[in-house]
């Protein structure tokens, strides 16, 4: 008994007689040693072969749907391509709209703006009134009040 991993032993040569006039060919695996061989030295086509009873129209029309499979799912595939590609583009180019605006934030009288700045859709603008410093939120792109908050003084 041998290990399974063990290497198996070579293949004895056979006898057989050999000459000008004589061809070896190996047959194919899980063929029978004694199957005939044509002159490429490949099996003959078994009489329950499915290919041996076609006809070349049959070939032909089984080609022919093949490639119109094969037209219609590269047409699909490309259709789909297009629309993910125009959605991508139609959302950048509305992302990157700029919206001008020419508006006028009015302030109170005496009012310094200490700081603004930027915060999602807000601007934020930082005052001195009269000596109380106060925050005011507006919308970024209608400058419509959003939010006011006063700091004062406490007697």
């Amino acid at each position: 008994m041998t290990a399974p991993n063990a290497p198996q032993p070579f293949a004895q040569p056979s006898t057989a007689p050999s000459g000008p006039g004589t061809q070896l060919v190996a047959s194919p695996e899980g063929a029978p040693s004694g199957s005939p061989s044509n002159a490429n030295g490949l099996a003959a086509p078994t009489p329950d072969d499915p290919a041996k009873g076609e006809s070349p129209s049959d070939a032909a029309r089984v080609l022919a749907r093949v490639r119109r499979l094969m037209l219609i799912s590269s047409a699909l595939t490309l259709g789909a391509i297009f629309v993910v590609l125009g959605l991508v583009g139609y959302r950048l180019l509305r992302s990157s709209e700029y919206h001008q605006t020419d508006l006028a934030v009015t302030l109170p009288k005496g009012a310094k703006i200490l700081q603004t700045a930027v915060a999602e859709d807000r601007l934020v603008v930082t005052l001195d009134v009269g000596g109380a410093i106060e925050i005011r939120t507006y919308d970024l792109h209608t400058l419509k009040p959003t939010g006011r908050l006063s700091f004062g003084f406490a007697p």
